[in-house]
């Protein structure tokens, strides 16, 4: 490798250990970024809450003093009704004159409900002067009263068809007429009559509160409550406190705070990271260098070197650990899958073989006789399967049929077939009795069986001149035998499997077939064949698909025929036995 290449090589190694300090460091900023701004909303909504709980214990406190003064001032509904009338007049200012002729009367002192009711049989013009005069002095008496620290309070009318409209205001000149009669923001408004004041049931609190923001952003706070007047509640009191300022400093505030967590979390960040860099960063780039050491070169025993060299005292030492087992589980690991490799590649060979022993053993090709047709399908659940069938002529008149069945299956099965057709095509050499031939070559079979397997056998020898069968059935299914254009199956005594109870007699059976009469032969794959409900294909349906079959269909158009009746009955299912059949129809 060049010099230029190894500089670069080590220039992007460098820039690689700096990424996870990077990541880190990214991590901490995002989170107390978060932090901050999480804190800087709590103590703004904090100091905001606090503060608008204050103005709220200050504001009903004022409210309740209000209303005692409006609502028990026996002149205050008399007042309200003048506003009513002449609320023209009553913006005017009071004269001299108007106020010495009332100062004249006993209405500036305590009244009753009779010198009310005399006074509104003075004359209307006495009537306004008094009203006047009585609204300064109700408004002299809230001044008095409440504490206004830069506050100002409204008394609006809320009925419907005078909402918002301002009878008091607070603070204000001895004549307030610039307000009297004009209305209030257009959110209080809003506010009030949302709010529904008046109309709550008895013993419920009937005091509102709320924050505001004007056009020109001015905000202030504003609390208000209902004044009863001839029993209902015709006006509210309003108050509204400037906060702009106050806000404004809380801001202040809450950023100075900010500014100091935001140098303690960075003094803190940057000692956190220098922790980071010290126990995490560097241990990190020795499991790094070590695993990629490892992976190039495969010498456990030099990573267990490596990794002893990370010492972090945290989870890192126990990764360095784990990572030292996990190359030793490797190489076992790689071990073993050398040795099941070389086992699986023993077996596909020895598969292979199994698989053309079995080819071998099936008849190559059918015989051409004036006699029969005949015609067999196998297929095997696995590669290999323990299923076979032969068919070959004993002499020029007798053909010998055979079906048969290991007991297993894979490539024990495949060796057994084959051995046990062997001996059975031996024992046919000697005998043409389908009986001495079973039992012979059952006596060869188990002078070596180890594995203890047994293989059902349907054996027959047909006398093709005669259509004379001589059949013995080794605890095989039994056959379906076409007589007269429908099938039956022949259920004729038999005996024991092949190797299943050596010594026990096998017993042998005989039947005539006429011109066109059928043997079908099969294994227990074809029967036991399940769908997905778990039902078996069965020999009733087997006898019920060859009779529904064509007469005039051949012996591999009936094979063909079962085999799709068992796969759409089967459907999905895999198939877990072997299926083997045979089909032989006499000619004459």
């Amino acid at each position: 490798m060049s010099v230029g290449k190894k500089e670069k090589k080590e220039k992007r190694k460098r820039k690689d250990s700096k990424k996870i300090l990077f990541q880190v460091g990214f991590v901490v900023f995002v989170g107390f970024s978060i932090l901050i701004v999480l804190l800087g909303f709590l103590l703004v909504y904090n100091s905001r809450l606090s503060f608008f709980k204050g103005q709220q214990v200050y504001m009903k406190a004022q409210m309740v003093q209000v209303q005692e003064i409006l609502e028990k001032d026996p002149f205050f509904d008399w007042v309200a009704d003048m506003w009513d009338l002449y609320p023209v007049d009553m913006m005017m200012e009071t004269t001299s004159q108007e106020y010495s002729e009332v100062a004249a009367t006993p209405y500036l002192g305590q009244v009753s409900t009779e010198d009310i009711e005399a006074l509104k049989k003075e004359n209307d013009d006495f009537q306004k002067a008094v009203a006047k005069v009585k609204t300064l002095q109700i408004a002299s008496r809230v001044m008095n009263t409440i504490s206004m620290a830069g506050d100002q309070v409204v008394l609006i009318d809320i009925r419907k068809d005078k909402t918002g409209k301002i009878y008091l205001y607070f603070p204000y000149d001895t004549y307030p007429t610039d307000v009297m009669g004009q209305y209030v923001p257009e959110m209080i408004v809003n506010d009030i009559i949302a709010q529904k004041i008046g109309s709550r049931k008895d013993g419920q609190e009937e005091k509102y509160f709320a924050d505001y923001k004007t056009e020109d952003g001015i905000y202030f706070y504003a609390g208000y409550a209902p004044i009863y007047s001839h029993g209902e509640a015709r006006y509210a009191v309003v108050f509204m406190h400037q906060w702009t300022e106050e806000r404004s400093e809380m801001i202040n505030t809450v950023l100075w705070m900010l500014g100091i967590l935001v140098v303690v979390l960075a003094i803190g960040g940057a000692l956190q990271l220098l922790f980071i860099s010290t126990a995490t960063v560097g241990p990190v780039k020795r499991l790094r260098y070590g695993v990629r050491k490892y992976a190039k070169e495969k010498n456990r025993e030099q990573l267990r070197e490596d990794m002893t060299t990370v010492k972090s005292r945290n989870e890192l030492d126990d990764l360095a650990s784990e990572i030292t087992d996990m190359a030793e589980e490797i190489d076992s690991y790689m071990n073993e899958n050398i040795r099941l490799a070389g086992e699986r590649e023993a077996a596909k060979a020895e598969l292979s073989i199994a698989t053309r022993v079995q080819k071998e053993q099936l008849p190559a090709e059918y015989p051409e006789s004036p006699y029969f047709t005949l015609w067999a399908y196998i297929q095997p659940a696995r590669e290999v399967g323990g299923d076979f069938y032969d068919f070959f002529l004993l002499d020029e008149t007798h053909l010998m049929l055979l079906i048969a069945d290991v007991s297993d299956k894979g490539m024990n099965a495949a060796f057994f077939m084959a051995i046990s057709k062997s001996m059975i095509k031996t024992s046919a050499m000697n005998t043409k009795d389908p009986v001495e031939i079973i039992t012979e070559a059952e006596k060869m079979l188990t002078e070596n069986n180890p594995g203890g397997l047994f293989v059902t056998v349907w054996l027959a020898v047909i006398d093709l001149t005669t259509g004379h069968v001589d059949a013995c059935n080794a605890g095989h299914d039994y056959p379906a035998i076409r007589k007269q254009g429908k099938y039956a199956i022949e259920k004729a005594p038999h005996g024991p499997a092949m190797a299943f109870l050596p010594g026990v007699p096998h017993v042998g059976t005989d039947f005539d077939l006429e011109p066109g009469d059928r043997i079908f032969l099969y294994t227990d794959g074809i029967v036991e064949a399940v769908n997905g409900e778990g039902e078996r294909f069965g020999v009733e349906r087997l006898q019920d698909t060859l009779n529904a079959a064509s007469a005039d269909a051949s012996d591999e158009e009936l094979i063909e025929c079962i085999k799709s009746a068992v796969e759409k009955f089967a459907g999905e299912t895999p198939q877990f036995d072997d299926m083997t059949m045979m089909s032989f129809t006499y000619r004459k």
